[in-house]
Formats: structure tokens, sequence, C-alpha cells
């Protein structure tokens, strides 16, 4: 091949352990995809508003208490947190 296919996998090993070194890091990913990790991680649904599901997400998340992981989430996207009951859903802002 042309060596690009060894280029995805290393990036993706380095993402796989960047959970490891207490950082959740994404590169261009869906909203969504972020969303099923967090509610993997607080172990409630973090659920994404439909007029959200189209924004991507570029940061590094260090792990950290929910209020403060959701806070900086909120930084790197355009991106409201609401609550409802023990769910989360993350709306475009």
């Amino acid at each position: 091949g042309d060596g690009s296919a060894g280029t995805v996998e290393q990036v993706e090993a380095a993402d796989a352990f960047a959970w490891q070194d207490g950082n959740l890091v994404y590169k261009n990913m869906p909203l969504g995809v972020v969303a099923a990790d967090l509610s993997r991680y607080f172990g409630h649904s973090v659920r994404v508003d439909a007029a959200a599901a189209s924004i991507h997400v570029t940061a590094v998340l260090q792990i950290d208490v929910e209020s403060n992981m959701l806070r900086r989430l909120a930084q790197f996207a355009p991106i409201s947190v609401q609550f409802s009951g023990n769910d989360v859903i993350l709306t475009a802002r």
C-alpha cells in the first residue's frame, strides 16, 4: 500500500492510549460518538439533540468529575449542556 493505512492506525493507537493517560482525545469526531463515550464513563445517558447531531468535536477532555468534563466539552464545541433527570442532553447553542 501507500502507507496511509499505517498512519491511520498510528493515530488510533495514540488516541486509545490517551484514554489511559487520563484524557479522552477526539479529532473531528461526531458529537454522538463523544456522547456515547461519556455515557459509558458516567454510567448514565448522555444524548445529543437532533439539531446538534451534525457537530463534530476536536478536543482533549481530561477525565474528571462529570460537571468539569461537560463544561470543558462546551468550551470546545458550540453546544449547551442540559439535564433531564439523570440524563444529560447536549444541544446546539
